[in-house]
């Protein structure tokens, strides 16, 4: 049985299907989350999918013992049967580093959904979207496009890493776009500002890959954080605005 700390444990059924049991914490309170997926592993909108739960099985429990022994009468799989999804995997970068440096590896264009359990492990949730897949990792959200790596988002400054860690991640809630600016400024990062959907944006260029960029969008109505992305592709963005000067 994984170790007491694990945040989302997974098993297999017999039939194919994936199990994930997550924890859950509220104000004061603790819930175990169960789900049971088809293609949990796919990054194909077409194979993943959500299955109800058996007639009869609740999907939450107050404790980890109560939802073992729903799995074992529903699936006749034991608390053996679960793994940490994390599989003893887990990356952590330096995220001022890798916008002075210009690089996020070992995270690169074009990998697969293979390569990315290789160095993350399993994610703790996977969704369909209107594009695509997601799998989120803590507040890391990684998206998937026609079964290719489209990027990585997190949203409004969260900071909940699991199997990716970002040292020195500054982002907070409600960030002023003016605060984030000048600590680029101070952290010699170079970037441009332009405008993308109608929201403000700051965008920081990979330097070793002129595809890739870091982008960190704001709120119209009071610049405020809305949220961070990786785009191994700049094109999907359209056209890159010239570097602010950090003079």
């Amino acid at each position: 049985m994984a170790r007491p700390d694990s945040q989302t444990l997974f098993a297999r059924t017999a039939q194919g299907q994936t199990l994930t049991l997550g924890r859950e914490e509220g104000e004061g309170t603790v819930e175990y989350r169960l789900r049971c997926f088809d293609g949990y592993e796919s990054v194909s909108e077409a194979e993943l999918r959500q299955n109800p739960l058996p007639v009869g099985c609740p999907d939450a429990f107050g404790t980890l013992q109560e939802a073992m022994r729903a799995v074992t009468h529903c699936w006749g799989a034991g608390a053996a049967s679960f793994e940490d999804v994390r599989l003893g995997r887990g990356l952590e970068l330096d995220f001022i580093a890798a916008l002075r440096e210009g690089s996020l590896e070992p995270l690169r264009p074009r990998m697969s959904a293979s390569q990315m359990v290789e160095l993350l492990g399993l994610p703790e949730f996977a969704q369909t979207t209107m594009a695509g897949v997601c799998w989120f990792y803590g507040s890391v959200q990684i998206h998937w496009m026609d079964g290719t790596l489209f990027g990585l988002e997190i949203d409004a400054g969260a900071s909940d890493f699991t199997s990716l860690r970002l040292g020195g991640y500054f982002l907070q809630p409600d960030m002023a776009r003016a605060d984030v600016e000048a600590h680029l400024v101070r952290a010699g990062v170079r970037f441009s500002t332009v405008t993308w959907a109608g929201l403000p944006v700051i965008r920081v260029p990979l330097a070793r890959d002129p595809r890739q960029v870091i982008s960190i969008d704001f709120m119209p109505e009071d610049e405020q954080l809305h949220a961070m992305y990786w785009h191994p592709d700049v094109s999907v963005l359209g056209p890159r605005a010239p570097a602010a000067s950090l003079d």
